[in-house]
């Protein structure tokens, strides 16, 4: 059975008046992929049944394991809050190869 990824790019990490875009995303039983350029976020991210992985360096506050990922990208700054049910989460760079 193929699922289809839930992929998000290109949101800016501020809008026009200079306010956050803060990102909260939720699924299940898919990937959930979300790149970013460059910006400051404090990461929450965790899966019951997957792996996160990342290539944007950030700093960890508290533990780290496989699951769950708690951290700043940058300084911080912007709420980026990701939760799979039942599938890996990844944190890219950039945007999505096509």
């Amino acid at each position: 059975m193929f699922v289809p990824a839930v992929e998000v790019s290109s949101v800016p990490e501020k809008n026009a008046s200079g306010a956050c875009n803060n990102i909260t995303l939720r699924t299940s039983f898919a990937p959930l992929r979300v790149y970013l350029s460059d910006g400051g976020y404090d990461v929450t991210a965790h899966t019951s049944f997957g792996k996160i992985n990342t290539d944007v360096p950030f700093t960890a506050t508290g533990g780290l394991n496989g699951d769950t990922l708690n951290g700043k990208i940058n300084a911080g700054g912007c709420v980026l809050q990701l939760t799979n049910g039942n599938g890996n989460i990844e944190i890219l760079k950039g945007a999505p190869r096509k």
